[in-house]
């Protein structure tokens, strides 16, 4: 899909921020063809509730029905949507729904993972999926819906303690641009890698790689949108580069680490006509595999992924 992280800055030069409205907007930065897409090329309606990339014209396109993101949304209200969605006359209705509930991933941020809100969260975004399920259990084309819930990615609490500030090592302004996080894109000017990538081999809690020489496990290549330089963070390091020093106020956790951490692991459960009632997967599923696997349940043929299309079958009963 073309997004290296929540920030980076592509070919053309141009900085794509996650919460930036603009820059989220611009279909340039999105690659691959999205499944609303691969929907509508094999004559299927969809409909997203706020799901990554929905409110962007994507190839020329977006979701037959979507909604522009706002968290002030009552959570049922958001089930209610999709729910007359899913009630919708036949030649309407959506044959692929795709919903995001921004926690308890917000609360875990402020909170820690472990925390007592955090907890309170989680429970209230059970009751949310119940609700829906309850509701769902009542309409009547429920014994024909497959529902998949997934989170994006695990989370992990930040060590005060092992905090980095590159800019204790580097001077600021020799990079063109710095994007910070669990795995921060450098941006050097002319001249200036190999001086950078000596100096940050030295720093602790963290390793540094040259664009194109990261771990293959990570599918992390040499797109032009990554850093000449990346910086992986330790679990639970936080990285800046502040020439103003580490803020006293940060954030509690967060994401984006290695994914080899049991932490970073993310949720999947599925349920309906085409899974296995009370099987258990033994090996991570890794969130590419929704692309193939949802393509598979609307038997439509997938565009480009890097997803493994065997594992996809392995979900679905037999």
């Amino acid at each position: 899909h073309g997004r290296v992280g929540n920030e980076f800055w592509d070919e053309r030069g141009a900085h794509y921020r996650l919460g930036d409205r603009v820059s989220v907007a611009d279909p340039a930065f999105y690659k691959g063809e999205p499944l609303w897409n691969v929907a509508r090329r094999h004559g299927l309606k969809s409909a997203s509730f706020y799901w990554v990339g929905s409110e962007t014209a994507v190839g020329g396109h977006q979701p037959d029905r979507w909604k522009k993101f706002d968290d002030k949304v009552p959570y049922t209200d958001r089930a209610d949507s999709v729910l007359a969605w899913l009630q919708l006359p036949e030649a309407e209705r959506p044959r692929l729904l795709m919903w995001y509930i921004e926690e308890p991933d917000h609360t875990g941020h402020h909170e820690s993972p472990e925390s007592p809100k955090t907890l309170r969260m989680v429970e209230k975004m059970d009751s949310v999926v119940g609700y829906f399920r309850q509701h769902l259990a009542q309409l009547p084309l429920a014994r024909k819906v497959d529902f998949i819930l997934v989170s994006d990615h695990g989370m992990a609490s930040f060590d005060k303690s092992k905090a980095v500030n590159l800019a204790d090592y580097l001077p600021l302004d020799s990079f063109e641009h710095v994007a910070t996080g669990p795995f921060t894109h450098l941006y050097p000017k002319k001249g200036y890698t190999e001086t950078a990538y000596r100096i940050l081999k030295r720093v602790p809690h963290v390793e540094v790689y040259r664009k194109g020489e990261l771990p293959e496990r990570l599918h992390f290549g040499s797109s032009p949108r990554i850093g000449e330089l990346v910086v992986k963070a330790e679990l639970g390091t936080q990285i800046y580069f502040s020439p103003q020093g580490i803020p006293a106020q940060s954030l509690a956790a967060g994401h984006g680490f290695d994914n080899k951490h049991e932490e970073m692991l993310a949720v999947f459960k599925a349920v309906g006509p085409d899974f296995e009632a009370g099987r258990r997967i033994a090996e991570p599923v890794p969130n590419i595999t929704l692309y193939p696997l949802v393509c598979r349940l609307l038997g439509i043929t997938p565009g480009a992924h890097d997803a493994d299309p065997k594992l996809a079958e392995r979900l679905i009963k037999k």
